[in-house]
């Protein structure tokens, strides 16, 4: 405690913890998760798992009934009960993958969960050449 008594020095504090707790990441609490398309074709979702065991993470990839593309879910618990801690994660996305699915892989580093989403690759070094079809209708 200061000469000015708690109450400033709680004002204080939080005026210059706005101004130096600063953090520079791509995950943030706001949007908990970031995806992209890896190099190698697959798809890559980092989120923000920060305070949660890696055995207490859980991930799946579902359909999702008459939408073509699948849900991913990330969830957790983690519990502390000597100093009444718990932190969880409960995150789905919708994610828009066209191609097949073909398994999915996770890791835990650092409070980020990082989710590979393997997919077929099309060989792209073949050309693929369009047919006519000779018919009056437009169903294929």
């Amino acid at each position: 405690m200061s000469f000015f008594g708690d109450e400033f020095d709680d004002d204080i504090n939080f005026i210059l913890g706005q101004f130096t707790n600063k953090f520079k990441r791509p995950v943030l609490d706001q949007r908990p998760f970031s995806a992209f398309r890896a190099e190698d074709g697959d798809y890559i979702v980092v989120a923000n798992t920060l305070g949660i065991n890696a055995n207490d993470i859980h991930i799946s990839l579902e359909p999702q009934k008459g939408v073509p593309y699948p849900v991913l879910t990330i969830e957790g618990k983690t519990s502390i009960p000597s100093i009444n801690f718990e932190n969880s994660v409960n995150l789905k996305s919708t994610l828009k993958i066209p191609e097949k699915i073909k398994g999915v892989n996770y890791k835990v580093q650092n409070g980020l969960t990082i989710v590979k989403i393997k997919v077929e690759q099309q060989d792209k070094s073949e050309k693929i050449v369009g047919t006519l079809i000779e018919d009056d209708g437009l169903d294929f």
